[in-house]
């Protein structure tokens, strides 16, 4: 099983980085990839990726900041307009970890 970690970012890092991350991770287990998640609010968006040192990261709010590693919009999670697509995009940037 391969293991990738994910920062998931809201507004508020409550309730809606958490229904993202648990679609998102139901989603990566059915493909043998544990997902190891850190939720949290996106104004905290710096210190989570300086000490989670995640792979990827997931923002349901807008964010422009580089932060050294991809950052993939999460609406299609809240949506489920465009999911297929995102989690085709997630699953292809993981394979190339």
């Amino acid at each position: 099983m391969k293991k990738v970690k994910i920062v998931v970012v809201c507004a508020t890092g409550m309730a809606t980085s958490t229904m993202a991350a648990t679609k998102l991770s139901r989603e990566l287990s059915s493909h043998d990839i544990e997902a190891v998640i850190t939720k949290g609010q996106i104004s905290n968006l710096d210190a989570l990726v300086s000490m989670g040192k995640p792979d990827l990261i997931v923002a349901t709010a807008v964010t422009k900041r580089e932060m050294g590693v991809p950052v993939f919009d999460g609406i299609p999670l809240l949506s489920n307009r465009g999911l297929d697509e995102f989690y085709r995009k997630i699953l292809d940037y993981i394979e190339t970890l």
